[in-house]
């Protein structure tokens, strides 16, 4: 039996975007939505992205 073909530039791609997730989580509000309306929730989103961007 053939082992299944593995893209490992996808699964690259893939790792980045999750760990990045796992980071944002880190933060309560991303990680419990405290914010009721979507629009506070993606500008709190936005604000945690720039702080783990700066680091």
């Amino acid at each position: 039996m053939a082992p299944h073909p593995c893209d490992f530039v996808t699964y690259k791609e893939r790792h980045v975007v999750e760990c990045t997730f796992g980071k944002l989580k880190h933060y309560r509000r991303m990680a419990f939505r405290f914010e009721q309306k979507s629009s506070h929730y993606m500008e709190m989103l936005a604000f945690a992205a720039v702080l783990l961007w700066l680091r």
